[in-house]
């Protein structure tokens, strides 16, 4: 009888930390939950935990989903690769290393060709060199990825600005502005 009583109390246990996963388990700050049939959701953290499932939190609701149909890998290594990539453009460009910022974008493009922050980074590198089509061409590209990403505007303001098209640079400076982006205010 003990013995069933110790079994019943350890699958209690193991229900509650799959209700709980989220405090217990290894969560990480990513972006995006990849799915094996290729789709993807934007999240404002990942996590896996001990049940099997992946878990997504957006906007304060989490959601889980078999690990089954995650694509595993690429959700839990490759993206911790794209964003160490993306930090090391954004530290790189803060520091004025515009090569740098380049580079480490386009490695971070390469593992991922939808981060449009990766995108962004790279552009501001590319506008700060003077390479103004290959800037434009990369905040496009990113608007198109994610038409509400204000930084993206702001630096094809920027890049606009530097081709010496002024009224269309205004217009994504307000644009970024507009979508919360003190620089963008700023411009």
């Amino acid at each position: 009888m003990g013995r069933k009583i110790a079994l019943v109390v350890t699958l209690c246990l193991a229900m509650l930390a799959g209700a709980v996963s989220s405090a217990i388990a290894d969560e990480t700050q990513l972006y995006f939950l990849h799915f094996k049939n290729g789709k993807s959701l934007r999240c404002d953290a990942i996590w896996k935990s001990i049940d099997d499932y992946a878990w997504c939190r957006k906007s304060g609701s989490v959601q889980g989903f078999p690990v089954t149909d995650v694509d595993m890998k690429k959700t839990f290594e490759v993206q911790a690769a794209v964003n160490q990539l993306v930090n090391k453009s954004e530290a790189s460009f803060n520091k004025g290393d515009w090569d740098g910022a380049i580079s480490a974008a386009s490695g971070a493009i390469a593992l991922d060709p939808k981060n449009e922050v990766a995108y962004t980074n790279r552009a501001g590198g590319y506008a700060n060199k003077g390479k103004l089509k290959e800037a434009l061409q990369d905040c496009n590209t990113a608007i198109g990825i994610n038409p509400h990403f204000s930084l993206a505007y702001n630096n094809r303001g920027y890049a606009l600005e530097l081709s010496g098209q002024l009224s269309q640079a205004t217009l994504d400076y307000e644009m970024s502005c507009n979508m919360g982006n003190e620089l963008g205010c700023k411009n």
